[in-house]
């Protein structure tokens, strides 16, 4: 199991990227298999703490009490970046492999089975690893502009739950250690510079530019998200509530605005080392480093095979586009021209609470609890460039506790999709359904990035028909689409070919329409893909994957097949590895399974 060391709170956060509750579980004990169901339970029972240290943060959006669910007392930090700790962690795992395969499956109950197969997939060796070293530096890159630090710290902040004095004093230490942590930062990304891995001087640019927008900006939201929480914390005196208050706008300099400034000065200290121009295939073990996550995102082990998918997948979403321009040819004027109307409502939790009402007749039920939509601060909208909406993930231990959505911009119409994908029937309401089924915690923690988002990106194509134009939704989202697998294109092209930057910039000119292959338009969209690798693979290949698996059922099966039923196998199963859900649910359905066992592992980092 490879899992980065930065103890990122981001990716269990948001449901984007994010993180996600799983399904299988314990089933309850009874008839032959007694014994080994019992010590497989008590196993499945050791492994929370390995996986979580007790410092870890996420554990803050995760449980309300910690240590009812089998952690430690400990205030939360920032953590480090140790290859030598990360070699640790992969022995520990390596051991955990071992015992796991030590129990015999054929005495297990049916759920401990699926829970037993998952852990299996999750654990073992993938067919496409790079080095343990590669992967380390690969998979962590704190000053990434989209998925680094620079967007995790504020949320971590704006988010945190304080509901004890000890969660009081894990904030206030978090504020203060800001300072170190960037010292920490800066200390790695000079070592991936030494050895081989490090941004190029374009990228550092781009980071320290953030870095000015969180000093000059406004960051009193989180003084005043703070002050709420502090006025609705029973266990402070009044006295306690000013003192803390009053330290919490201290630190807003001195911890949090310190942070940025000492990023934005140690920038300049470091030495880059790395080439201008480069990109995973001229990266060490760069495209095995890649193909592991095609094997991890998607399921698909073997490169030609996943570059057949993406080619014809990208041919499909283009015949169905041409389809629906020859039925209505003003949608292409109006896709560009901003005039869709997928929906009558602006409202963002009006439609919130539209398509929890009108998913009801295809998914499976679950018990009702309170949601809400939010706008985030227009000031801190600014600090998540590229963030459209997040899910923040509810608590384990508080099941019933009201659920949230945040919107970070104001309403368009392609929105509705958006909410669709983070609210009903997307991560919100598959966080609801995970809760009622019966599972080990070690499940909740793993994260499967290419089942969650791959059901959310599948369920994007499920809410068009949600919309009052479902074709005028659709032809949005099939345009998305069309765009994203281009990129996938250009990512598979910069990682596991032999073709330079120069080469790229060209090509990307001539099929987005750029005149100069130098412009800044150019250089952003090569951004996008060079600093982001993968970045879309959960999304559109993973989703691909499960909406060909529906078409297949329902060709297969005809008049029998069940639209709820399928979605009850797709929910039930999570997160698991794609391959290993995909098969979960051609069984559940009594469809052939493929030729050969699925042989895809979880190489991603783990949700927490």
């Amino acid at each position: 199991m490879k899992q980065p060391m930065l103890h990122r709170v981001l990716a269990l956060l948001l449901a984007l990227a994010l993180a996600a509750v799983c399904l299988a579980g314990c089933a309850q004990q009874g008839g032959f298999g007694k014994d080994e169901n019992a010590r497989f339970t008590a196993f499945l029972d050791t492994l929370p703490p390995l996986l979580v240290d007790d410092t870890d943060s996420a554990l803050n959006q995760l449980f309300a009490d910690k240590q009812a669910a089998g952690f430690g007392e400990a205030l939360y930090e920032w953590g480090t970046y140790s290859l030598d700790d990360f070699l640790e962690f992969q022995e520990t795992w390596d051991a955990q492999y071992e015992t796991l395969t030590g129990f015999d499956r054929s005495q297990l109950s049916q759920q401990n089975k699926d829970t037993y197969d998952i852990l299996e997939a999750s654990l073992r060796e993938g067919v496409n690893e790079p080095s343990d070293e590669a992967y380390f530096y690969l998979s962590n890159n704190p000053l990434g502009e989209y998925e680094g630090v620079l967007s995790d710290i504020p949320i971590t902040l704006y988010f945190f739950n304080i509901y004890t004095k000890e969660d009081l004093d894990s904030y206030l230490h978090l504020m203060e250690t800001l300072p170190d942590y960037a010292a920490e930062i800066l200390r790695f990304e000079q070592e991936r510079q030494d050895n081989g891995y490090g941004m190029t001087a374009r990228e550092l640019a781009a980071v320290r530019e953030m870095c000015e927008e969180n000093i000059e900006g406004d960051v009193q939201f989180l003084q005043d998200t703070l002050e709420e929480k502090l006025a609705a914390a029973d266990f402070l005196t009044d006295a306690a509530r000013e003192e803390a208050a009053a330290k919490g706008e201290a630190l807003l300099d001195a911890g949090y605005r310190q942070f940025f400034r000492d990023l934005r000065d140690g920038i300049d200290g470091i030495t880059v080392r790395q080439r201008e121009d480069a990109a995973l295939n001229n990266l060490p073990e760069g495209e095995a480093y890649y193909a592991s996550l095609i094997e991890s995102y998607t399921g698909f082990t073997d490169l030609d095979e996943y570059e057949d998918y993406l080619l014809t997948l990208t041919e499909e979403t283009v015949t169905e586009v041409q389809a629906l321009m020859m039925q209505r040819p003003e949608l292409f004027d109006e896709y560009y021209d901003d005039e869709l109307t997928l929906y009558d409502s602006t409202d963002p939790e009006e439609i919130l609470a539209y398509l929890h009402d009108a998913m009801q007749a295809d998914f499976p039920a679950t018990r009702e609890v309170e949601y809400s939509m939010k706008v985030l601060p227009e000031a801190m909208q600014a600090l998540l460039p590229g963030t459209a909406a997040f899910y923040m993930i509810g608590m384990l231990d508080k099941p019933d506790a009201p659920q949230s959505m945040m919107l970070c911009s104001e309403y368009t119409q392609e929105d509705f999709t958006t909410i669709a994908h983070e609210g009903f029937p997307g991560h919100m309401y598959q966080h609801i359904y995970f809760n009622e089924v019966e599972h080990p915690l070690i499940l909740d923690l793993l994260g499967q990035t290419g089942y969650t988002e791959g059901y959310a990106n599948y369920i994007e194509r499920v809410a068009v028909n949600y919309a009052d134009d479902p074709e005028a939704a659709r032809f949005a989202q099939l345009m998305d689409r069309y765009t994203v697998l281009l990129i996938l294109q250009f990512d598979y092209l910069m990682a596991c070919e032999d073709v330079s930057i120069a080469e790229v910039r060209q090509l990307l000119c001539a099929q987005f329409g750029y005149d100069d292959p130098d412009s800044e338009d150019t250089w952003a969209l090569l951004g996008d893909i060079i600093y982001r690798p993968g970045a879309f693979l959960p999304y559109y290949i993973a989703g691909g994957r499960f909406a060909g698996l529906r078409a297949e059922a329902e060709e297969t099966l005809g008049d029998a097949f069940d639209l709820k039923a399928f979605h009850e196998s797709l929910l039930r199963h999570g997160p698991a590895p794609v391959g290993l859900t995909l098969d979960f649910i051609r069984r559940d359905l009594g469809l052939a399974l493929p030729d050969a066992p699925d042989t895809s592992i979880n190489t991603q980092r783990p949700a927490a």
